[in-house]
């Protein structure tokens, strides 16, 4: 398909002039700049007519060892869902003798690898892909990446240029900013509130946009949707059409970065929900991802692994329209070349003996362990922080919980600046035993003084009784400034 290149962006307006209907909306002009993301395919890896699998033709190209002289013979490991469920056992021989579906052998996964990922584990991404965001558009597709920071890090390269200026919430993951500043890339700031993303100020803020101080406008809105790092938030259905809308009106393309979207703590309601599979059925307990609305193909979505099986596999995909993928696939090609083969037949082997019901069994187990670690945290929160001092919401998805500390409690810190406090607060925190992380180094800007005290906590890698002596550590540092002042008020929970 033969996507037009948006005029406005061309006269450096930043409305667009034409409709934006079609799948590869504003991939033509903002890779325009960006021909080293537009190589072709490297012929000698991947010859045409599938010359690699004839058995007639003696080969002499690749500078590879023979596959007999991998030092592995076989592989074996157990797998459980974690739900009290028996292992499953799992081998992978060095080569299989008939070939079945998502067969791989390890003689397979050890060799030089396609960019795009193992072809059994991709067909296998795209089906849970379909399952899960159903993405609204035909030409779409996924490749796999070696995890969500190396799927930002292609993307940026690929969709920015040096001076850019990318669109970010407030606080954001630090990850984020690291990438983007060695690519001389400029986070801008975009207001956030307990839902997320405010639409009014990102609406305002390209509205009022001046590019002769500011530069370009920006192209890319860079956002973590589901139980935010770090704030916990999640943006709900009726705002996240209300951004996508604005970004279609802008011209925005979107980054939609999402580890913790299986980690949503709505309960499965399997009343409601008689004769469907289990898959459909924890599918429509998710809010729905930008993917699954992306009516244009603006959405660039990254998923992982890292949050549902283990961060080590340092496997992830990224769904996108298919000149995306072509693209992405080629700058993979001289980067990476392809996740490690070890983790693919891994991955694959698990998810293949897991089926689509065991994976969904997986996410409703991790769903109920994290709910009731966020649940111990809030009840420790209640018994032992004291009254008055902290402001937090319920997250209704992730890892993490916001704290924001209300200095007026405080006569301690009324002649010190929000900056210092934190400090003081974190040492505190640490002689006293707990690790918390100050708010501010979450900050997308520091061009601005830090103008609140807050602190990201997490519930999840902590078993409940640790939750509970955390929260006692924290709350002794916080009365060690002002014991006098803080039996007054109460917790607020928004």
């Amino acid at each position: 398909m033969k996507i037009p290149i948006l005029d406005a962006y061309k006269a450096g307006l930043g409305v667009p002039t034409v409709p934006l209907t079609t799948s590869g909306l504003l991939f033509e002009e903002i890779v325009d700049t960006h021909q080293n993301a537009l190589k072709k395919p490297q012929l000698a890896r991947y010859p045409k007519h599938g010359m690699q699998n004839e058995t007639n033709i003696v080969s002499m190209g690749p500078g590879v060892i023979p596959k007999h002289l991998y030092p592995f013979e076989d592989v074996s490991f157990e797998s459980s869902i974690g739900m009290n469920d028996k292992c499953l056992a799992h081998n992978i021989p060095r080569s299989e003798k008939e070939r079945i579906p998502n067969s791989c052998d390890l003689n397979s996964a050890l060799s030089y690898g396609q960019a795009t990922g193992l072809p059994q584990l991709a067909k296998m991404i795209r089906e849970q892909v379909k399952i899960y965001h159903d993405p609204p558009y035909a030409d779409w597709g996924c490749v796999l990446t070696t995890g969500s920071t190396s799927s930002l890090d292609i993307a940026l390269r690929m969709l920015t240029e040096r001076g850019d200026s990318v669109l970010v919430e407030e606080y954001t993951y630090p990850t984020m900013i690291e990438t983007s500043l060695p690519l001389g890339i400029k986070p801008v700031p975009l207001q956030m509130d307990e839902f997320g993303i405010v639409p009014e100020a990102f609406d305002e803020m390209l509205r009022h946009w001046d590019s002769s101080i500011q530069g370009k406008v920006p192209r890319l809105l860079y956002t973590i949707p589901t139980g935010q790092n770090p704030t916990g938030v999640t943006v709900p259905p009726e705002r996240r059409s209300l951004i996508y809308e604005i970004a279609q009106n802008w011209g925005i393309y979107i980054l939609e970065d999402d580890p913790y979207h299986f980690i949503q703590f709505q309960k499965l309601n399997c009343d409601a929900d008689i004769g469907q599979t289990l898959p459909k059925m924890v599918a429509k307990t998710l809010i729905q991802s930008y993917l699954n609305i992306d009516s244009d193909g603006r959405v660039l979505r990254m998923d992982t692994v890292s949050k549902t099986i283990a961060p080590g596999l340092r496997i992830g995909w990224i769904t996108a329209p298919l000149e995306i993928i072509e693209r992405v696939t080629r700058i993979q090609e001289t980067s990476v070349q392809s996740p490690s083969g070890f983790s693919q037949i891994f991955l694959l082997k698990l998810l293949d003996a897991w089926s689509d019901t065991g994976f969904a069994n997986r996410i409703l187990y991790l769903q109920s362990i994290f709910r009731d670690r966020r649940d111990e945290f809030e009840a420790a929160v209640q018994r032992h922080l004291p009254p008055g001092i902290i402001t937090y919401a319920k997250p209704t998805a992730g890892l993490f919980i916001w704290i924001k500390v209300n200095l007026q409690y405080y006569q301690y810190f009324r002649q010190r600046v929000p900056a210092v406090i934190e400090n003081e607060i974190y040492d505190k925190a640490i002689e006293k035993g707990a690790l918390v992380i100050p708010g501010s180094w979450f900050r997308a800007s520091t061009d601005t003084e830090v103008q609140e005290v807050t602190f990201r906590l997490s519930f999840a890698p902590i078993p409940a009784a640790d939750i509970t002596e955390m929260v006692k550590r924290f709350g002794a540092a916080l009365r060690s400034f002002d014991p006098e002042q803080l039996q007054v008020g109460r917790i607020e929970q928004t």
